[in-house]
């Protein structure tokens, strides 16, 4: 795992997690604003960067990398993080563990609908579908049914990292959809999850994150799709954070 910093360290801290098959670089559009009134950390995931001996193995070692990172170098206080789909999952894990104290968190369409004993078939055809879209090969029928449900194949396509192993995307998911907390979180932190309205799983997981984060506070972005607010909708998605991180 990669660390990525920017801004001046007397400012509060802010952790950065990016999604499943996407990079760090998914951030850039924040950080030049980010960077001027926090200091930033920005984990690039096992498997998302670069490096082609690293694949993405399962959430618990990258929270373990993440929190050791930081307790080696910082103290065990991070003022806001943000997550993002699967880092949002990654983020859960974080504040389960307790390990670092986190203030304010935002949770942007994180996973969090277990799947219980159909993980492992829905993580193989899953796998198959992102796989087919970063190699060209999507069949029209499952482009048509992705685009029914909202889903903006050719975007999803650009943002893709095109060298994420096989491996890694079937273990992301596979980790996703087994994913659960044990019991709930009811620390001090403030948390609010946000989804676009065009968004279906997300929708679906907030009602289950909701019984084990009961004071979790729901936005729902209007017409908007997965990821499209930070990224096409950037100085707004600042603000927002600003508000909220203070």
């Amino acid at each position: 795992m990669e660390f990525h910093e920017f801004g001046n360290l007397r400012n509060p801290k802010l952790l950065l997690i990016h999604g499943m098959a996407v990079t760090w670089e998914s951030f850039n559009p924040l950080i030049d604003e980010l960077s001027k009134h926090y200091y930033l950390i920005i984990p690039s995931l096992d498997g998302h960067n670069g490096d082609s001996s690293s694949h993405f193995e399962c959430i618990d070692q990258e929270t373990e990398q993440i929190e050791n990172y930081i307790l080696s170098r910082y103290t065990d206080y991070v003022h806001g993080a943000y997550g993002f789909s699967m880092g949002g999952t990654i983020l859960l894990k974080l504040l389960a563990n307790q390990k670092i104290q986190i203030s304010k968190v935002i949770l942007d369409a994180a996973y969090y609908l277990p799947l219980g004993i159909y993980s492992k078939t829905a993580a193989m055809i899953l796998s198959k579908i992102l796989l087919d879209l970063r190699n060209n090969q999507l069949h029209p029928k499952m482009r048509s049914l992705l685009s029914y449900y909202d889903v903006d194949v050719e975007s999803l396509k650009k943002a893709l990292y095109p060298q994420i192993s096989l491996k890694s995307i079937e273990n992301c998911f596979l980790e996703l959809f087994k994913f659960s907390l044990q019991q709930s979180l009811r620390n001090s932190t403030e948390m609010y999850y946000w989804y676009g309205s065009n968004e279906i799983i997300p929708e679906k997981s907030i009602k289950y994150l909701k019984q084990v984060v009961p004071n979790i506070k729901e936005k729902v972005l209007k017409d908007l799709g997965h990821g499209e607010f930070i990224t096409k909708y950037s100085t707004e998605a600042v603000k927002e954070m600003r508000t909220i991180y203070g």
